[in-house]
């Protein structure tokens, strides 16, 4: 059979041709004869050896890697002496005296020009509004009720009394009745 021999019009591809392949090979139920049923089983045999402990399974694992000194150690630079420096360093008083040096005094900023219209500032003698002067200022903003103004209505007329007398339940019945009596003649 050759690959794509399979009777069918469409050419198969793919995994689906392969187990259509494999199946024409494969033998079907009755194309072999088992052994002898009644013969004698033949029991197993347990191995001898005993299982690979963990350190042994990992040894196995990592023998062909390389350890940590397959690599080469690179060379360490030399290790030169430390320098120690044998100058003074200002003291916090010396400091203090350095940084003074650089701050301007107090005569030495400029005059600026002077407040003009004499005398120093002003004390207000505004009175700021309460909380009570506020209430009362804002409720004068409102109207009472006695001040809007009445809205135009149309004059009052005077009303209707209907004189019909309306039907009684058993009027009612008796039109119902007629309605139900000309509807089932019809």
């Amino acid at each position: 059979m050759k690959f794509g021999d399979h009777g069918l019009k469409t050419p198969l591809r793919g995994t689906l041709a392969y187990n259509c392949l494999q199946s024409g090979k494969l033998p079907g139920p009755g194309a072999y004869s088992p052994a002898d049923p009644k013969g004698k089983i033949n029991g197993g045999k347990w191995g001898k050896h005993s299982a690979m402990s963990y350190i042994d399974t990992c040894l196995l694992k990592t023998r062909g890697i390389p350890g940590p000194s397959a690599y080469g150690a690179p060379k360490p630079a030399p290790i030169n002496g430390g320098k120690f420096s044998i100058s003074q360093s200002k003291s916090d008083i010396e400091w203090q005296m350095y940084r003074a040096k650089q701050i301007p005094g107090p005569g030495q900023y400029g005059n600026p020009k002077a407040p003009q219209g004499g005398g120093g500032g002003r004390f207000s003698t505004a009175n700021p509004k309460g909380e009570t002067d506020w209430i009362v200022y804002r409720a004068k903003g409102i109207p009472a009720p006695g001040e809007y103004g009445a809205p135009s209505l149309p004059p009052p007329r005077g009303g209707r009394f209907s004189t019909s007398k309306p039907k009684s339940d058993v009027e009612w019945m008796i039109a119902r009745g007629k309605v139900c009596k000309s509807l089932s003649v019809a």
